[in-house]
């Protein structure tokens, strides 16, 4: 079921929408996702969407301390790596366990929420990482 004709957009003002929200980024992530936003043309997938939105909403107004942690663009870095296995630079490694351990703490507090936030627990988890003691690290 379509929503609305894709020409309502211009209508709306969603250009002046976007722009405003763009400048209320913080990263280049941000800035990409806004440049890909679109008017729903699906009602099934907006009411799912609107759905996990109110639940983040009220994790947000919950009181309770949502982990946080900056988001870092390592896109580059794991392009990088790719298939060849490339090495990475210290740095690189860094962002990049800065970010599976920020994903894994924010899965970690929707798990123990699981009664009140559970399409949270749908969103696919982070990358699984060795742990230090692992083999794969030759320790």
């Amino acid at each position: 079921m379509t929503v609305y004709p894709a020409s309502a957009s211009e209508q709306l003002g969603l250009p002046i929408l976007l722009e405003r929200l763009a400048s209320l980024t913080r990263s280049e992530l941000g800035l990409e996702r806004v440049a890909r936003l679109a008017p729903a043309r699906d009602l099934a997938w907006l009411k799912a969407e609107l759905e996990a939105f109110d639940e983040c909403l009220r994790a947000r107004r919950s009181g309770e301390s949502l982990p946080e942690f900056g988001w870092i663009d390592v896109r580059e870095a794991l392009r990088r790596a790719g298939p060849q296995a490339a090495c990475l630079e210290p740095e690189s490694l860094g962002e990049i366990a800065t970010v599976l351990e920020g994903c894994r703490a924010l899965q970690a507090f929707f798990q123990d929420r699981a009664a009140s936030y559970p399409i949270m627990l749908r969103v696919p988890p982070p990358f699984r990482m060795p742990q230090p003691s692992s083999p794969k690290y030759g320790v």
